[in-house]
């Protein structure tokens, strides 16, 4: 912890004064968050509870409500507030599969977010994957290495990030895959 943030593509658009949304501030996303106001950006957190916007908020993080749940609305409460969340430099997707809620569950949430892209947008996004994705293979394995999942939420995993590689290059937007 402590660590500069190092410069490189990735954070191209993470330059100071940037605006970057965290769709999930938990274990991962508040860290990020953190590291991300002391180089300068200006940060956008959401959760799924109510007890820690104020939480985030003292932080100062710009915190928003907002679950991404099935049925028809999606949980989504349509406001100013939900729209410029998704209206900044780089959105970071921190969404854990729920393998026990099914692979449609996850790829629905995924739809969601992309169609709330909206004009502008989001110029990048960061998606946190898992190396779950290449399954129980030993050694080291990069980019370049074969997706071959041995799990159902590795399996859900590997379908997001092909389907957020496929809306990148048609919709023309950054993707990083972490």
């Amino acid at each position: 912890t402590g660590a500069p943030i190092p410069k490189g593509p990735l954070l191209k658009s993470l330059e100071r004064n940037a605006c970057v949304s965290l769709l999930g501030c938990g274990w991962l996303g508040l860290p990020v968050a953190e590291k991300l106001m002391k180089a300068g950006a200006h940060v956008r957190g959401s959760t799924t509870q109510p007890s820690k916007l104020s939480v985030l908020s003292s932080l100062g993080i710009e915190s928003l409500l907002m679950r991404v749940d099935s049925g028809s609305d999606m949980g989504w409460t349509p406001s100013e507030a939900t729209a410029r969340f998704f209206d900044s430099n780089t959105l970071i997707l921190g969404l854990p599969p729920q393998a026990a809620l099914g692979p449609e569950h996850f790829s629905s949430q995924l739809e969601t977010v992309l169609s709330r892209r909206g004009s502008p947008g989001f110029a990048h996004l960061v998606f946190v994957s898992s190396t779950s994705v290449y399954g129980s293979k030993q050694g080291s394995v990069d980019e370049s290495s074969p997706l071959v999942p041995d799990s159902e939420s590795g399996a859900i995993l590997a379908k997001a990030e092909a389907r957020l590689s496929e809306a990148a290059r048609s919709e023309g937007f950054g993707l990083t895959i972490v």
